[in-house]
C-alpha cells in the first residue's frame, strides 16, 4: 500500500473518529462505514472533507455507506491521478 493511500486512510479515519468520539485505535480501515453507524450523511461529511483537503471532488453518491475507509482512499488516490479538465 502506498504512503499516499496510507495518509488518506488516516485522514478519513481520524474524520470518523472524531465524529463518533472514539480513538482511531478502535477503527478498522477495512470495515465499511456503515458498521460504524456512519449514514449517508457521514459519507458525504468524508466526501467534502477530502474535496477541502485533498482538492479530490466526488459526485453524490459515489461514496456509499457500504465502502471501507481502504476503498474510499483508494478512489481519492485514483481520482488525485485523473488528469485535470483545464476547462473546469
Amino acid at each position: 500500500m502506498s504512503q499516499q493511500v496510507q495518509e488518506i486512510e488516516a485522514f478519513i479515519i481520524d474524520i470518523v473518529a472524531q465524529r463518533l468520539e472514539v480513538p482511531v485505535e478502535e477503527l478498522s480501515s477495512d470495515a465499511a462505514l456503515a458498521s460504524f453507524g456512519i449514514d449517508s450523511f457521514g459519507a458525504v461529511e468524508i466526501a467534502v472533507a477530502l474535496k477541502n483537503t485533498y482538492d479530490v471532488l466526488f459526485v453524490a453518491g459515489e461514496i456509499g455507506v457500504d465502502f471501507t475507509i481502504t476503498d474510499i482512499a483508494a478512489l481519492a488516490l485514483a481520482k488525485l491521478a485523473e488528469p485535470v479538465d483545464a476547462g473546469t
